[in-house]
């Protein structure tokens, strides 16, 4: 179900880019996140997460009501060590990386009453937690980027619920971003000023039980290959702190 959901998340974003007859009435914005736990999922996982959060909107200049999605992805536990490739060729060594990720899916509805130089607003949002863990291993030396000596992966763990949830944010203007438009239809050339803004927003997602794996949780035998998972079910409600930009087009 999680795959037809981000596959319809992701039409109905693109759907919104198909509406050409508007001009300024849309907004990418994307920025880091700090993640914070809260309720009893803060008593299994205390700790602060860091990710990347991205919003897409439609957002109609003369409205102050705009719609879109948002996508978010915070990492909330990691664990890295290195063991040798076989009892029988234990001079060659490999790396294993396990993390603990979290993904935030939502439908979005925002209020921004003015749009100025300081503009204020108001998000409101409806859709799914992930909750997955991941292991990879890797070799020491590799050349180029980082997936050319990835060996193997597996998902160990993988879950999710449904959530909802608001914001508080605002943009600031920073400065117009020159550029130039193709007219397909006259095949003329003109010049374009997308706007460029700081935003900042604090989100309070409130998510249902889901199932999940802490750094902790897993435990490997090296020497019976045994390995024991003590999986976490809880409610899994987080606060993010999300600071970036954002540009009107």
């Amino acid at each position: 179900m999680l795959k037809y959901f981000v596959t319809f998340l992701f039409i109905f974003s693109s759907s919104l880019f198909a509406q050409e007859s508007f001009n300024r009435n849309f907004y990418l914005d994307g920025g880091i996140a700090i993640g914070n736990p809260s309720g009893e999922f803060r008593k299994n996982v205390p700790n602060l997460s860091g990710g990347l959060g991205f919003d897409i909107l439609f957002h109609p200049t003369e409205n102050i009501l705009g719609y879109g999605a948002h996508i978010g992805f915070l990492q909330y536990g990691s664990v890295s060590d290195s063991r040798p490739w076989s009892n029988s060729i234990p001079d060659v060594t490999l790396d294993v990386e396990r993390s603990n990720t979290m993904a935030h899916i939502q439908f979005l509805t925002r209020v921004m009453p003015y749009k100025k130089t300081f503009s204020p607003y108001f998000d409101m949002f409806l859709g799914i937690t992930s909750m997955t863990t991941t292991t990879e291993v890797r070799s020491e030396m590799h050349v180029g980027n980082n997936n050319d000596n990835k060996i193997a992966s597996t998902e160990n763990s993988s879950d999710w619920a449904f959530s909802y949830g608001g914001a508080v944010g605002f943009k600031f203007f920073l400065m117009n971003l020159e550029g130039e438009s193709f007219d397909h239809m006259t095949g003329n050339i003109s010049p374009t000023s997308n706007p460029l803004y700081f935003d900042f927003n604090y989100k309070y997602y409130l998510s249902g039980e889901a199932k999940y794996l802490r750094p902790e949780d897993v435990v490997v035998d090296t020497q019976t290959g045994k390995v024991t998972m003590d999986f976490q079910k809880s409610r899994t409600d987080m606060s993010v702190f999300q600071i970036g930009v954002s540009m009107n087009f």
